[in-house]
Formats: C-alpha cells, sequence, structure tokens
C-alpha cells in the first residue's frame, strides 16, 4: 500500500512543482520537492530493502507537509490525509499506533475543513461548530476502525492459511519418510526370496512344476518391487511419461498372467477362464503398469465372489480398440458407491465374502494408470448380481 501511494502521488508533486515554478510560487515549490524527496528516499528502501523502520517517518513527514499546504494555502491538500490513513494501515502494524496516527490526522482534517468555512454559516446551523466537526470526525474514525477490522480479519486469516499449509507440509514430510521407510524394509525379504529363486533356477534336478511355481515366484517378486517403485515415485510426484509403452500382444499377456492369478483364486476354489476372441491384439502399453491393475481387478473379484465361482476374463477387438472384461457372479456394487468408485477420496472399501479387509483405494489407481495408456475403465454392476469391469486401450498403429 505505501509503495502504491508513492507511485500514485509522485507524479502529482513532479506536476505540482513544475506549475510552481513556472508562476514563480517559490514556497508551494519548496512543498512539492520536500515530497519528491521523501517519495525518492521510499523508492530506494523499497528497493533495498533496508531501513523499512523509517517509512513510518517518511509517512508523517509527507503528512506534515500536506496539513501546511493546506493550511496557509487553502489548495485542499487535506483530502490526501484519508489516503494516507490506507497506507498507514500497512505501516503502523500495533493498534495504538494506527489509531493515534488516524485519530491525529482526522483531528487535522477536520480542523481545516472547518476554517475554509465562514463562522456565519456555524451561526445558522444547530449546533454550531462542534456538530460540524462531529459530522465529519465521526464518518472518518468508523471508516479507520472498519479499515483496521478488515486488515486484522485479512492477516488472522492469512496466519490460519499459513499454519494450515505448514501442518499439511510436515504431515506429507513424515508420511514420506514412513513411506521410504517401509518400503526399504519391503525391499530387502523381496530380493532376498528373488536371490534364493535365481539359485533354485540353477538346480538341475527340479521338475517341471516346481520350475513352473519358481517363475511364479519371480513374476510375484518382480510385480512387488515395480508396485513399491511406483508408489515411491508417485509420492515424489514423477511424470507418467517415466514408464515406457512397448507394442505388446494382449493376448500372450494375459496367458502368462493367468497361472498366478489362478494360484490366487484356488485359495476360494474359484476358477478363472480366459477367453480370447482374437488371436492378436497389439497394444502399447507397461506391462508392469498393466499387470497391476488386471491383478487388482481380478483380486477384486476373488475377493468378493463366493467359494466355487468362476471368473470370466475376456478380450478383443471391437471398434477399432482393444477391450479387456473380468467379469465375476459375487455379491456386486451397490449403486451408492458405483460413482466414486474410482475417486480416491470416495469411501468405497468394504470386506469381501471371507472377510478380507479392502481399503477403497485399487481402483483409483487403476483408473490412473489406464489414463496414461489413454484408454478407459467402465463398471456395470448391481448389488448381487455380479460385477463387470471393462478396459478399453487403443490398438497400437506400426509406422
Amino acid at each position: 500500500m505505501f509503495n502504491l501511494f508513492l507511485l500514485v502521488a509522485c507524479p502529482f508533486a513532479v506536476v505540482s512543482l513544475l506549475i510552481n515554478i513556472q508562476w514563480q510560487a517559490w514556497i508551494p515549490a519548496l512543498f512539492n520537492l520536500g515530497q519528491i524527496v521523501i517519495f525518492l528516499i521510499g523508492f530506494r528502501i523499497s528497493q533495498t530493502q533496508k531501513g523499512k523502520r523509517f517509512r513510518g517517518l517518511l509517512l508523517l513527514s509527507l503528512c506534515g507537509i500536506a496539513i501546511a499546504a493546506a493550511y496557509l494555502y487553502k489548495n485542499g491538500s487535506e483530502y490526501r490525509l484519508p489516503v494516507m490513513m490506507l497506507a498507514g494501515l500497512v505501516l503502523f502494524e500495533k493498534f495504538w499506533q494506527y489509531m493515534l496516527f488516524s485519530i491525529l490526522l482526522i483531528a487535522a482534517f477536520v480542523t481545516l475543513r472547518i476554517s475554509n468555512i465562514p463562522y456565519e454559516v456555524f451561526e445558522a446551523t444547530d449546533g454550531g461548530i462542534l456538530a460540524a466537526a462531529m459530522k465529519i470526525f465521526l464518518p472518518l474514525l468508523v471508516f479507520v476502525l472498519c479499515l483496521y477490522y478488515f486488515k486484522d480479519s485479512y492477516f488472522t486469516t492469512l496466519a490460519k492459511l499459513e499454519k494450515a499449509i505448514d501442518e499439511v507440509s510436515r504431515e506429507k514430510e513424515q508420511k514420506q519418510r514412513i513411506l521410504n521407510a517401509v518400503a526399504h524394509d519391503l525391499r530387502n525379504p523381496i530380493l532376498n526370496i528373488t536371490g534364493v529363486s535365481k539359485l533354485m533356477h540353477q538346480e538341475t534336478n527340479l521338475t517341471d512344476e516346481q520350475r513352473v511355481f519358481l517363475g511364479m515366484i519371480d513374476q510375484s517378486t518382480t510385480a512387488s518391487l515395480t508396485l513399491i517403485n511406483d508408489l515411491l515415485e508417485h509420492q515424489e510426484q514423477q511424470p507418467a511419461a517415466n514408464h515406457v509403452l512397448s507394442a505388446t500382444n494382449l493376448v500372450g499377456l494375459l496367458r502368462k498372467w493367468s497361472p498366478i492369478l489362478q494360484l490366487r483364486a484356488a485359495e476360494k476354489n474359484i476358477h478363472i477362464v480366459l477367453e480370447n476372441r482374437d488371436p492378436l491384439i497389439q497394444v502399447e502399453l507397461n506391462a508392469a503398469r498393466m499387470e497391476r491393475v488386471i491383478s487388482n481387478l481380478v483380486h477384486n473379484a476373488i475377493k468378493f465372489s463366493p467359494d466355487g465361482s468362476e471368473i470370466l476374463i475376456t478380450t478383443g477387438i471391437q471398434e477399432k480398440e482393444a477391450y479387456i472384461t473380468v467379469q465375476d457372479r459375487g455379491i456386486g456394487i451397490p449403486a451408492s458407491q458405483l460413482s466414486t468408485l474410482f475417486v480416491r477420496s470416495g469411501n468405497t472399501g468394504r470386506s469381501g465374502t471371507a472377510g478380507e479387509a479392502s481399503y477403497g483405494l485399487g481402483l483409483p489407481i487403476c483408473k490412473e494408470i489406464i489414463a496414461e495408456h489413454k484408454g478407459t475403465i467402465a463398471v456395470h454392476s448391481a448389488e448381487g448380481s455380479g460385477t463387470v469391469f471393462r478396459i478399453t486401450l487403443p490398438l497400437y498403429q506400426s509406422a
């Protein structure tokens, strides 16, 4: 506000100086010169940020010049005083300082205005000079109090916002530290499992079934490490462009993932059926990220399906797009939860048919991953009638 006051008032002081010099009004010109010097000092303080404590003294000096000019020359300089009250609102931090400054300016303004009115006018009105003075003084006092109330409310709100931002920042840092620690603790045992699995692969007397199980272990540990890395990247706000996409046969990829998914489903005696309606479906994707999506959808289907049921995974091409559907015959999703199913803040977590825990975080992540692949994900469900998730992805276009 003080800088704005300087910028607005300085040109008027320069013009007034030139006019007074032309008319050889040397004393008013001297007043203008004093104002310009004060403005220049104020600009210098604003530029260097040194001597800021002297800005109040500069404002008082400008007030003194305006009062003197108004009293001596009756040139309306007293109307600058209300504007200076606005500047004082910023410069004087304590309430008593601002009120003392403002009341002195109001008193000076009232005195100057009253002095410009002939005494006969007051004799003809009720209350005389005192009533006329109060009609000017009281509105200005209310104006000053309203200004301070606005300032106090503004800075109180600003302080609350800054405190809230600091708290959020501290919580975020604490969350990041915990996440890093947990990720480190998770990585080590997974890497140990990977190392043991590689050693077992070197054995020559393993059966084919044992090698299949070792392959599942490798696949699971790789997926777990990828998930941990993705989680850390998400917390660090790494761009999705870091995930490299490559042309992939979706049918072959699902066949590769099918055994590990079936192993998880076997815990509830659930059978997974893979139906490929097109033998070759070329899409551009990040295999690790897409495995996370399919794994999440299938695990949800297992979680909310009864023992001995069936889950159908279908792939195909429709309208120049690849699609994947994951269909179960489980308990379905309540209509009230469908609109917030892919929203992180949505309260959609609920227990599975065998009491499995659910936190409602997987589907929002799935939607983000599908969006990275420029695809879509939709859900069709009714409570008690099962659920169908449908993913669409653009087909790979070779150059």
